[in-house]
């Protein structure tokens, strides 16, 4: 927003903000879990330091939008 020109575009994009950020004090929010299933077919020792990787940068772009991501054990 702040490299917007259009006044309209800026007050939208206000509006739009403070609707998500009154939407996140409702109570009776539902939270939605997705779950991402990554696979390798390399080697193990070489598939799990690219899969930690890859976990690592999707972890950091989603945090960006606000969405937490966790890593599951086996048993999780």
């Amino acid at each position: 927003m702040q490299k917007q020109k259009n006044e309209k575009m800026i007050d939208y994009g206000r509006s739009i903000i403070e609707y998500l950020e009154n939407i996140m004090q409702e109570e009776d929010l539902y939270v939605r879990k997705n779950y991402l299933i990554v696979t390798s077919c390399e080697e193990r020792t070489k598939s799990e330091a690219n899969l930690k990787e890859f976990y690592n940068n999707l972890k950091y772009g989603l945090s960006n939008i606000k969405i937490s991501a966790k890593l599951l054990t086996d048993a999780g």
